[in-house]
């Protein structure tokens, strides 16, 4: 059989808007174990490599076994995908897991301007950890660029990209930093590249530049203070998740600690991003602080209760969240010269006598209700008290 025999037609859902055009079809390369991508040109059968409009994809042991035609899909086009909910994350799962790279830019660009709404945070960081993850697998940079000026070349094409290609670079990008070696800066963005990109204009180029930073991360513990502040007054959403996870793979333990003392006593918005990033970014504590702070829902000020052994007051006033104290190790700086966090006051949750939770508005009430449902993975249509109860039980019952 001739290898144009093998190619097959798919058909996909999601109707197109009346007036318009047909779209071109989508040519996907699928390997033997399965592996689905987007290509420009059919490749040979047994290819080892697929070139893509975006960069090549190399299988050295996973070799091509078919094309597939495919019809292009336009879903987030359609009314139904202008709010939020589980159909756009289903439509962003399912172009990912195909490969359709061109289809996952022009819904990136799409979100950019419509998905813009409290509520749309989640799938816009969703689609653009799709982008970010094809270019951590994609071959990107000339064959021309230096293996150590790679990290460089793929900064400079960041700055300059002005479309959704800008998410496959930050995808390149991360996965071509070296974690920190405490020796060598080779490959490593330097401080003035991050320095600039963290306040840049551009969303795109602040998410890279936080992303970067989480990958080479290093022992500069003032760096964290920084990125724990913008954890919480980041504005863009997907910046700011970017943001949480780097300082969460820095310093988990700090920045959970940080986030539990903004998501009990912080302002509004501060309690808002404090309870997202728990829920995305916390370690295993983050049902613990999520609850705690839930547990002053239609409380009284100055009530105190016991939840799950420990005691709970609940005030009138806000606290900002303060930084861990820094200091150096006892007798003199430690060998590496660098600050550390003093117990206990990088862990208020264990080693608080009294846990003070300022009181909910419902703003903040349903921010740690839909936080709770997305850590834990239970469903999401309980009340306040539904989840109290079912925190009762679950540290009743035990791990």
């Amino acid at each position: 059989m001739l290898f144009a025999a093998a190619i097959l037609s798919l058909a996909q859902g999601g109707a197109l808007p009346p007036d318009s055009a047909p779209p071109d079809p989508v040519l996907l390369a699928v390997t033997r174990s399965g592996v689905r991508v987007e290509v420009g040109q059919e490749p040979n059968r047994g290819a080892l490599e697929v070139q893509t409009p975006y960069g090549v994809l190399s299988t050295p042991t996973d070799p091509v076994a078919v094309v597939l035609r495919s019809t292009a899909r336009r879903d987030w086009l359609t009314p139904a995908f202008d709010s939020p909910g589980r159909a756009s994350t289903d439509l962003i799962e399912s172009l990912n897991a195909d490969g359709r790279i061109g289809e996952l830019m022009e819904l990136a660009e799409h979100a950019k301007v419509r998905w813009t709404g409290p509520e749309d945070g989640l799938r816009l960081v969703a689609a653009l950890s799709a982008l970010e993850g094809w270019g951590a697998r994609l071959r990107m940079v000339p064959p021309e660029v230096a293996w150590e000026d790679q990290t460089e070349w793929l900064w400079e094409q960041i700055l300059r990209e002005r479309g959704p290609r800008v998410h496959l670079l930050t995808g390149a990008l991360v996965e071509a930093l070296p974690v920190y070696s405490g020796t060598s800066t080779l490959r490593r963005l330097p401080s003035s590249a991050l320095a600039d990109g963290r306040d840049h204009r551009r969303p795109e180029v602040r998410r890279a530049t936080a992303l970067a930073e989480g990958k080479q991360t290093d022992a500069d513990r003032l760096r964290l203070l920084f990125l724990l502040d913008r954890s919480l007054r980041e504005p863009h959403p997907a910046v700011r998740d970017a943001i949480g996870w780097a300082a969460s793979r820095s310093w988990g333990d700090a920045a959970d600690s940080y986030w539990f003392m903004a998501v009990t006593r912080g302002e509004e918005a501060e309690r808002i991003a404090a309870a997202e990033q728990l829920a995305s970014h916390g370690g295993d504590r983050a049902v613990d602080f999520l609850a705690f702070a839930l547990s002053a829902h239609e409380q009284r000020i100055g009530r105190r209760f016991e939840l799950a052994g420990k005691d709970v007051q609940v005030v009138r006033d806000t606290k900002s969240p303060s930084s861990p104290m820094l200091a150096a190790a006892p007798g003199g700086l430690c060998n590496t010269g660098v600050p550390y966090a003093i117990t206990p006051d990088d862990d208020r949750f264990e080693h608080t006598s009294v846990i003070k939770v300022s009181k909910l508005r419902p703003v903040v009430t349903e921010s740690l209700i839909e936080a709770l449902a997305r850590v834990t993975g239970e469903p999401g249509e309980r009340t306040a008290e539904g989840w109290l109860d079912w925190y009762r039980a679950r540290v009743k019952s035990g791990p």
